[in-house]
This record gives structure tokens, sequence and C-alpha cells, in this order.
């Protein structure tokens, strides 16, 4: 019979986890495998390792009598969801130990070590991931102290917050200083005003430019006098970067002047896509004008796809296709554009794919059909899935739909894709496609497949009940951390079927706060931060290096999973599954597409630095859903200030982000130590 022996483990916030103390206390057995007992008294470290489920690996120890911050994670985790269950030890190398009882502190006991330094600064970044509007007392204090040097989170907050009434008021207190803050948390909002206020106004003529405020004037019908209306193409016509991010968003204003032919060929390569949207939005530009992007930018993609294809394709989008003009255009490069050469294959094939989808909603061709072959065969066949929605009769679609899911049943990626183009057929059509994905048990499926009910509610309610109640049980019969983002969706499909919430015990808050909306939520993390070093993030990719600056002050846990995946080998060969031109590049998802990466629950850490260009977040569904997945901010947004961790900035090879494209991958991995 194994030993037993108790120990207990602690961490002081900013100190590496050490066996006195009293966060939590773990049985273990000890021995396994035939291997000589290890001493964990003596300080060997023990992993809690996911594909063993409660089974521990003992290493040789790295420090006297030290526990690996990884154990204490892991140990709080398991606690915190009720405990562990014995499984028999697996053997390994260094012998192994089985858990047997795991008893750890909830955030609330006393015995957890918090940091209040962390938990205010943390409290204070909560403010302003939310978008629930303030009441008067708190708008008041708010103020006083957005007011102040270091209010620089209430100013974001404000933004966010605030009433739509109280906005003018609130920018003629604010200092100079502190008048940018509140912008960016204004940034992402539609605010139902129709004058610059005279702050904002002198702002606009300054540098360097507010791209939040120029965010401001696209998403607002804000009107904008004669003496401002200049500053866009000036912008548009300057050789910097981020002023010409600013004119190029402005430009949606429907009072801003339309941008010259000459303003629009000045742009960036990056920066044309803003434009694009931006354009697109605004209507009424002239069949001219985009003949014009046409012809010019087409001619461009041929010799430089990695540089230029983001605008093509952003450009493919933003034109009136009904324009007999525009169709003809576009079909005439048809043979320039798709004549590209680029590698790796995968890159060319999701390329191609794009294209031949943009072009088959034009003349109903078939081009996406033979978009992609072999091993990136699935690609033409999520394309097709895609494709296949209206103006398309319903009953065309639902055949198209009905041979892509059996050409491609094995592959999730596939059936994704017609779960999401399921919902926008007639339920008469979709009920029998839909009961087919329905029993499908990969996480991503659901996640895809309950999302896309969560806005067709009609299509939810012509399920046969027995399958409704099967598919909104699923994602909870699976892994949590691996099916966060389908049960999520799962709980919200629930509250809008009007159904009860599942009461299932979960530490994670977007959980939480989807099943009781009316209970509140707040984003301040109580879970202890391990140490983290910070260091370099060095990515090889099929594109070229990426060296990124680690920040191990912002989102220690996200930054300590990153370290820790890095040295795994988990990145190498993930694919940066979503590229969005002018925005973000994303990856590290082991998935491919979008719905994994989540491997353990950590908390969401919140902080004040800005999404500027070159910034790296953490990707999430909801708070505390971020697991490997990673985002390349391409220009400044304003918008994801304080919503999502921040772990760094890229500090060379910011060429290389703006020429990724979707398919590229990391070839390696590595951080280097500061």
């Amino acid at each position: 019979m194994m030993a037993q022996t108790e120990i207990v483990i602690s961490a002081e916030h900013g100190h590496r986890p050490t066996v006195e103390g009293g966060v939590g206390r773990v049985t273990v057995a000890e021995g396994g495998g035939g291997s000589q007992p290890v001493s964990l008294a003596e300080g060997a470290e023990v992993i809690i390792h996911p594909a063993h489920g409660c089974t521990c690996i003992a290493h040789p120890p790295r420090g006297p009598r030290s526990v690996a911050r990884e154990t204490l994670l892991a140990l709080v985790a398991l606690g915190l969801a009720g405990g562990c269950r014995p499984q028999p030890a697996s053997p390994g190398r260094d012998g192994g130990v089985q858990v047997t009882r795991v008893d750890v502190a909830r955030p609330d006991s006393p015995s957890v070590n918090t940091s209040p330094r962390r938990e205010e600064r943390t409290e204070r970044w909560a403010r302003a991931w939310s978008s629930e509007p303030v009441d008067a007392e708190t708008l008041r204090a708010m103020m006083t102290e957005a007011a102040q040097a270091d209010g620089y989170s209430a100013g974001l907050a404000l933004g966010r917050r605030a009433p739509a009434t109280e906005l003018s008021a609130i920018a003629g207190t604010l200092p100079p200083q502190q008048l940018d803050p509140f912008l960016r948390g204004l940034s992402g909002r539609t605010l139902g005003i129709t004058m610059l206020p005279s702050a904002w106004r002198l702002r606009w003529q300054q540098d360097p430019p507010s791209v939040a405020l120029a965010t401001l004037l696209g998403k607002n019908a804000i009107a904008v006098d004669a003496a401002e209306a200049p500053r866009s193409e000036s912008l548009m016509l300057d050789g910097d970067l981020a002023h010409q991010v600013a004119g190029a968003r402005s430009i949606q204003n429907a009072s801003v002047p339309l941008p010259s032919v000459a303003a629009l060929s000045a742009l960036h390569p990056v920066v044309l896509p803003l434009a694009m949207r931006a354009l697109s939005a605004r209507g009424g530009v002239p069949t001219s004008v985009w003949l014009n992007l046409i012809a010019t930018i087409g001619a461009r993609v041929h010799p430089n796809p990695r540089s230029w294809s983001g605008a093509w394709l952003s450009l493919m989008d933003a034109v009136p296709t009904t324009d007999p003009a525009v169709q003809g255009a576009l079909l005439a490069l048809e043979p320039v554009v798709t004549q590209v050469d680029v590698q790796p294959a995968g890159v060319l094939a999701a390329y191609r794919c794009a294209v031949a989808l943009r072009l088959d909603r034009i003349d109903q061709g078939h081009r996406t059909e033979t978009c992609a072959t072999g091993t990136d065969g699935w690609r033409s066949l999520a394309a097709l899935a895609e494709r296949a929605r209206p103006p398309i009769a319903p009953s065309l679609v639902a055949e198209q739909l009905r041979n892509v899911l059996v050409q491609g049943s094995s592959d999730p990626r596939v059936v994704e894709a017609v779960a999401q183009a399921a919902v926008l057929i007639p339920v008469g059509q979709a009920r029998p496609l839909l009961l087919q994905i329905a029993e499908n048990r990969d996480p991503g499926v659901l996640a895809a497949l309950l999302e896309g009910l969560i806005g067709h509610l009609p299509h939810a309610r012509a399920l046969p009940p027995p399958v409704l109640d099967r598919l909104l049980g699923a994602p909870f019969e699976l892994p949590e951390a691996p099916s966060l983002e389908a049960r999520l969706h799962a709980t919200e499909l629930r509250r809008a079927l009007g159904l009860p919430a599942r009461e299932t015990p979960s530490t994670v808050r977007a959980l939480q706060m989807a099943a009781h909306p009316d209970a509140g939520g707040s984003p301040v993390s109580t879970l202890i931060a391990p140490e983290a070093s910070g260091g370099t993030w060095v990515l090889e990719t099929t594109a070229g290096t990426i060296r990124i600056a680690l920040r191990a002050d912002t989102a220690p846990e996200a930054l300590g999973l990153l370290a820790a995946t890095t040295r795994e080998g988990t990145y190498r060969q993930t694919t940066f599954h979503r590229v969005v031109p002018g925005f973000v590049a994303q990856g590290g998802d082991p998935r491919g597409d979008g719905y994994g990466g989540t491997s353990r629950i950590i908390p969401t850490e919140l902080s004040g630095e800005r999404f500027e260009r070159g910034a790296v977040g953490i990707a999430l569904a909801g708070l505390d859903t971020g697991g490997t997945q990673f985002f390349i901010t391409l220009t400044d947004s304003p918008h994801l200030d304080a919503r999502y961790p921040y772990v760094g900035q890229v500090i060379s090879g910011m060429n290389v982000a703006d020429r990724l494209m979707t398919g590229d991958q990391i070839v390696s991995a590595a951080v280097i130590a500061p």
C-alpha cells in the first residue's frame, strides 16, 4: 500500500509558491510505476497534467522546498470545481503521484492570500470593461477621478458608461490631457449627437490625431463644419500610418467630403481596408471611384499578394456588386488576381477560396468547388457552404449544404460552416440539416450551431424537444475548458428561449453572468496571479520573424500559459486562422478554427495598456475563456482597451505582421528570458 503524504501549498503574490502557508491542502499517494517513492516534503515539483485527469507527474525540484506555479493554478482550479476523484497513477520517467483529495480554499476564504494593490488596480479597469450605464452618484465620482493626473481608467470608463446626454458636459470639464482616454472609451459607441463639443473640435485639429475621435466621427452623424472638413483628406495624404488611420476612419461621416482618388491611392495597404469599409458604410460613392480603386489595387495584388491581398479582398466586400460596371471590372481582373504566387500552399488555398467565393456571388459561378484540393480541400467545402445562401433558392441551398455535409462530415471546420449557413435558410429546408448537426459532439461544432441558433430562434424551436434538450446539455457533458464557448452559447440560448438556466457550478464568470444576467457581474479577478518573468517571444512564421516584448505585469496568468504553451511546442504548426485586414491577425489555436486553445481555466486580467498598432492580446469569447489564442493589432483599436488581456508589444517584424495572410503558420516559437 502506498504511503499517504499531506502537503500544504501557498503563494504570496509576487513570490514562488512554497510548501509552507495555507492556500490549499492536497493529499497524495506517493510512488507509482515501480519507481522509487518521491518525497514531496523535500520539494519535488508536481504538475497536474490535463491529459491524465487527476494524475500528477513528479519532477526534480528547481529550488529548496519549491512547488511549481502550475501546481498552484491546477489545484486551485480543481478545488473550485469541487474536488478530484482518485485515478490510477500514470507511470512516468520520474515516477508518479496520485491525487486522492483536493481541498482548496475558495476565493472568498480568509485563507486566500490576495494582493490589495492588485485587487484595487483590477477593480479600476473593471469599470472600463463594462458598458452598463452608471448612476448619478457614481458618475460624479468618476468625473472627479478622471480629472486627476492618474485618472486614465476613470476617463476610459466614463467614455464607455456615461449617459449620452451627459457627454458634452463631461468633455468640457476634463483637462486636455485626460480627454484622450475619454474619447477612447467613446470610440465604440453610437452617440446620437449631431455637433462636436468645442473641446472635441479643438482636439480634431491637433497632432498626433486622435484615432478614437476619428472613429467617433465615422460611426456617428456628427456634423463637421467647413473649417474641419479638409482634415480627413490631409491626414490620408500624410505619410505617417497613424495619421492615415485617423483620416480613413473619419471618411465614413457623410459630412466629410469624399476623399480624392489621390488620397485613397496614397494610403498604406494596411490602411486601405479601413477606407474600403468606411466608404461602403457611408454609401453614395460614385461608380468612377470604385472603378479606379479596382484598377489600382487589382494591379498591385499579382506582384505583391502579401501586401495587397487584404486590400483587394476588402475592396471586393465593399463595392456595390449589383452595379454592372463594377461587376464587369471585377470579373475582367479575375485572371490577374487569381494567378498569384504565395506560399505556403495553405495560404494560397485560403486566398484563392476567398476570391472565388466573392466572384461566385457575382455571377453564380462554380469557382469555390475547385478553389482548394488535397489537404486544403476542406477550404473549398467550407467556401461552398458559405456561398450557399440567399439569393440562391432555399431548396437549392439546402441541397448544396447536404452535399457539403456528406463530403466533409469528418472535418469539424466544414460542419461548422454548414451549421452557420443552415440557420440562414427557411426553417423547413434547414430542419433536416440542423437535426443531423445537433447530434455532433465536437465542441467547436456545438459552439457554431448554438451561436447560430441564438440569432434564429424559430430554427431552435423547430427542433423536437428531446433533440433541443440534448443539444443544450451536450456541452456540459464535455470537459469544461475545451467546451467553454459551447457552454456559453448553450446558456445564452436557454435564456433566449425562456428556459431556466442550467445550474452547473463554474468559476467562469462569463457562464455565471450568462446564466444570471440580472445578478450583475464583475470582471475583477480574485485568484492569485503567479509570478511571471516577461522576456521576448520570438515567432518564426511562414511570412517571417516577429519579436514581441512580453509584459510580466499586465496579465501574468495569461502570460504564464503562453510561456508554458511555447515550451511545450504546442504553437508549432498552428495557423493564423483569422486575419482581418487593417484590424488584427489572430492565431495560436491548435484546432485551426477559432474554437480551440483552452486547456485550463484562467481568469481574465485587465489593464490600461492601449491596444495600438502592434499590441498583442489574448482572444476571448467571454470573461475567463482565454487560452492559447492571441492576436496582433495591425492598427490602433481603442475599442479593445481594458477588454482583453494585454501581454506584449511587437518590437520587430511589424512589417511581417502586416503581410500575414489566413493560413500562415507558426513554424516555431520561443520565449527568451529577459
